[in-house]
């Protein structure tokens, strides 16, 4: 089942990208850049000497027009030195060197800006408490990963909307992935990690419901983790009807020996406007203490950014201010990752 689909991310960490396409490269701005969102890989290669985690969208910008022409000799002059003095440079192409000059200065600008954008991003994490409190949630204990750890294996089913799909964020960037990276750095050798993000734009809890049996019978997780009630609590579904469809799935999955984890709806500015919203993130952190489930209250977590400031607040939300932004998704993968390895926190192949 490990084969198909799925892809390489560091050592004993898998993560299956066959429910979803990348965002396209060209979608990623500047602003990207800034943040340290578009590593220098792929075709920007000639800013090789800044990837380290930093971003080179910049380079998208540049026009190649002349960069591809044969290269001819020009003469270049050293500083200081006579007209005859001149000395012949082969197979250097005037616009050809120009325009690499000019990725050269972007590309140094994009690794300037990318270092201080990723201490700005840790800064904002650390402000709005990624990772800490609110983790484990109204709800129960999950008996893993300490089973996995007697198999060596640590499998995770994640279904769920847009969010588990990666809009706002690209796939690479989004919760499932990031958490599985986590994961992986957290237990080691005690246990390789198989994340599989299934998620679904626009779905509704029902949606989900109705393919949960078969991704359980094609992944065969430790864990299911359910992304639920953003498209409920926008759309016409009664409370009732939702509540009845997350405990139906909660009993499969544990007629099935698999473990659960709730995530509640995000939060947004203009929720303020939906009271439906809030009592649907209400129900869903009620029903976590009511069945023992474990809740990720991503909900109360992006409502306290906004307490802090719009610059916390901004820094989780896409460009759409309703999806997460890759930071979003980089709190929520923490507080996910802190919220499964609190029930192993004692387990002595961890220490």
């Amino acid at each position: 089942m490990r084969d198909r689909g799925m892809r390489q991310h560091g050592a004993g960490h898998m993560v299956d990208h066959d429910a979803h396409q990348r965002i396209a490269a060209d979608q990623i701005d500047i602003l990207d850049a800034f943040h340290g969102n578009a590593p220098c890989v792929g075709a920007d290669r000639r800013c090789a000497a800044a990837t380290v985690g930093v971003g080179c969208a910049a380079l998208r910008n540049v026009k190649r027009t002349g960069a591809e022409k044969v290269p001819r000799s020009v003469l270049w002059k050293a500083p200081g030195q006579a007209s005859g003095a001149a000395r012949i440079l082969p197979n250097i192409d005037r616009k050809s060197m120009k325009h690499r000059v000019f990725a050269a200065v972007l590309c140094a600008a994009a690794s300037f800006a990318g270092f201080s954008g990723s201490l700005r991003a840790e800064t904002l994490l650390t402000e709005i408490g990624c990772g800490g409190g609110m983790v484990e949630g109204p709800g129960g204990a999950v008996t893993l990963p300490a089973r996995a750890l007697d198999d060596g294996s640590f499998d995770v089913l994640m279904i769920g909307s847009s969010s588990t799909a990666g809009v706002g964020s690209g796939v690479d960037l989004a919760y499932p992935a990031v958490s599985g990276h986590l994961l992986a750095e957290r237990l080691g050798d005690a246990a390789s990690v198989r994340v599989v993000p299934r998620g679904v734009g626009g779905e509704r809890a029902d949606g989900a419901l109705a393919r949960l049996a078969r991704e359980i019978e094609d992944t065969r997780p430790d864990l299911l983790v359910w992304q639920v009630g953003t498209n409920d609590a926008v759309s016409d579904v009664t409370l009732d009807a939702l509540q009845a469809t997350v405990t139906r799935g909660i009993a499969m999955a544990r007629d099935a020996g698999i473990g659960v984890i709730l995530i509640d709806p995000q939060f947004y500015p203009r929720v303020a406007s939906n009271p439906r919203y809030s009592e649907v993130v209400e129900m869903i952190d009620r029903l976590g203490d009511e069945t023992g489930v474990p809740v990720v209250r991503r909900f109360e977590r992006m409502r306290r950014a906004e307490i802090l400031g719009p610059d916390q607040m901004n820094a989780l939300l896409a460009k759409d201010a309703f999806h997460m932004s890759p930071l979003g998704h980089e709190c929520l993968a923490r507080d996910l990752t802190a919220m499964i390895l609190s029930t192993a926190a004692l387990d002595p192949r961890l220490n």
